[in-house]
């Protein structure tokens, strides 16, 4: 009896994890969009060079580089798995305060994230069909799934974020901060109860060369953001965060939606790979710090 009820809190935790994504990925993008104009969200469009390359970098550069590496490493199919869902899976705003405090160009980092985000509706289903013929496996992002949960999660509150930024600047300015610390223990709260549950799956799939391969994904998008985006460091830096954050909520989404796909064994790859992205991209937050301050251009 006992074993039943734990079982079942298992399987509730990991239908609860995406409405928790979901939630915290609303209120982050509703605080981060308090401070955005129409003139920001706009930047990349008035950039039709700088677009291309921020989309080749995030569409392109990721999820080649990750078939390359499920290709070439004997990985498990969980690992592969976790991989190539988060490889396909953009538009990561919850590191979009690293980029602002790192210096990266606002307006720049603002439109980036609105256009990504409106191109996910196609670009998302169009890359989840090809890896999926290049693979041999049933999976699919139907693009209803993907631009409700863009629009609940990230269009919605980027609009209304924006509205009170442009209505009520001082409102906006004033209830930021606490929107973004609201987001952030909400994700803690609905997020840790399932880190311990998962943690044995995840840590199985430590020390078999799957950290590694996660790592090489990471820093590959790290690296083709950086030099994409051109020399500009508060260009490069922005592309660069934005290209190795990938969203786990999107992800789970995919593989929810495809039936040949195993999404038992989904979550804790990519909770790894989450955490793994994050370390990596702090790593390189370190980095662009100390050429900030022996004086880079940005």
């Amino acid at each position: 009896m006992a074993q039943l009820v734990a079982e079942v809190a298992v399987e509730l935790l990991k239908e609860l994890l995406p409405v928790v994504l979901a939630g915290s990925l609303a209120l982050t993008v509703v605080a981060m969009s308090l401070g955005a104009g129409w003139s920001d969200v706009t930047y990349v469009v008035r950039r039709p060079l700088l677009l291309l390359r921020s989309v080749l970098a995030i569409y392109v550069v990721v999820p080649v580089l990750a078939t390359i590496v499920v290709k070439l490493m004997p990985l498990t199919p969980q690992a592969a798995l976790g991989i190539m869902l988060m490889s396909v899976a953009p538009v990561g705003p919850f590191l979009l305060t690293r980029e602002l405090k790192l210096g990266a160009h606002k307006q720049y980092v603002y439109g980036l994230f609105a256009v990504v985000s409106l191109l996910s509706i196609v670009l998302v289903p169009l890359t989840v069909a090809l890896a999926a013929w290049f693979f041999g496996v049933e999976a699919a992002a139907p693009m209803g799934k993907v631009a409700t949960s863009l629009a609940t999660t990230i269009l919605i509150p980027l609009a209304i974020g924006m509205a009170v930024h442009h209505w009520r600047p001082a409102l906006a300015q004033r209830i930021a901060p606490r929107l973004l610390k609201a987001a952030l223990a909400l994700l803690v709260l609905g997020a840790l109860p399932l880190l311990f549950v998962v943690l044995p799956a995840t840590l199985k799939l430590i020390g078999d060369g799957t950290v590694l391969a996660m790592a090489l994904v990471v820093i590959g998008g790290l690296v083709a953001g950086h030099v994409l985006a051109g020399p500009d460091l508060s260009h490069s830096s922005a592309l660069a965060i934005s290209t190795a954050a990938r969203q786990p909520g999107l992800a789970l989404l995919i593989a929810k939606s495809s039936a040949g796909l195993r999404t038992e064994h989904a979550v804790s790859a990519v909770l790894l790979f989450f955490l793994i992205g994050s370390l990596v991209t702090l790593a390189y937050q370190v980095w662009v710090k100390r050429r900030l301050k022996a004086g880079a251009p940005s």
